[in-house]
C-alpha cells in the first residue's frame, strides 16, 4: 500500500518515490499490496501491470501475498511498497514473491531510523507509534528476510526524502534519514 496522509492525497515525496520505483521497473510488473495502483501511473509504456491487495480497486485484483496463484517467474518484475511492515510473516510473504520472480524485487518500507523518529527518541524518549505497524526493518532486517527467503542475487539500498523544516522546499533529499528505504532484490 503506497503512503497516503491522512486525507487520501498523495505528497509530493510519493510522487518522487513511485517514479523512483517505477524507473526500476522492467518487463511483467506485479505490484503486491498496490491499494488503487497508482504505480501504474509511472510505470514505463514498456511495462505490463497487473496489480493485487486484498481490497482491490479498479487498477487491481483481489489477492493475497502469502499465496500468489502464479506460475514459477511469471513476472520480470514484483513490488512489495509499504507492504512489509504491516505484515505479521513477512518471511513467508517473501518466499511465495522469490516463487513467482524472474529478475528483481523492488521493496519499498519506512526507514526506522530517519530524521522524525530520532528526534522523537531524543525529545519525547519514546518512538513515533504507528498502531498498523507490525515491524520496522533496517537495511540489515531486510538483508536477513531476503537471504532467508532465497534471493540471493545482490540488494540495492536507497534511503531518501529527508523533510528539513523550513525548507521543505529542497525536499526530497536522499538521505539515510530519510523517511523511505528502497531495495532492489536482484533474483
Amino acid at each position: 500500500m503506497i503512503y497516503q496522509e491522512p486525507g487520501g492525497e498523495y505528497t509530493k515525496g510519493d510522487f518522487v518515490r513511485l517514479k523512483m520505483i517505477a524507473e526500476r521497473c522492467e518487463g511483467s510488473v506485479l505490484d503486491v499490496g498496490c491499494g488503487t495502483g497508482k504505480l501504474k501511473e509511472f510505470l514505463p509504456i514498456t511495462c505490463k501491470y497487473t496489480g493485487i491487495d486484498p481490497n482491490p480497486h479498479e487498477n487491481c485484483d483481489i489477492g493475497d501475498v502469502y499465496h500468489l496463484n502464479y506460475g514459477y517467474h511469471s513476472f520480470d518484475t514484483v513490488t512489495l511498497l509499504e507492504v512489509l511492515e504491516h505484515l505479521e510473516h513477512p518471511l513467508d510473504a517473501l518466499k511465495a514473491i522469490k516463487f513467482i520472480t524472474k529478475k528483481k524485487l523492488i521493496i519499498s518500507v519506512p526507514n526506522p531510523y530517519n530524521l522524525d523518529q530520532i528526534a522523537s527518541v531524543l525529545h519525547n524518549k519514546t518512538n513515533i507509534d504507528n498502531p498498523n505497524h507490525i515491524a520496522l526493518f533496517g537495511d540489515n532486517e531486510i538483508r536477513s528476510l531476503c537471504s532467508n527467503a532465497g534471493f540471493d542475487g545482490p540488494i540495492i539500498s536507497i534511503q531518501f526524502y529527508t523533510k528539513i523544516p523550513g525548507i521543505n522546499w529542497l525536499s526530497p533529499i536522499r538521505s539515510c534519514f530519510g523517511e523511505w528505504s528502497i531495495y532492489e532484490v536482484l533474483v
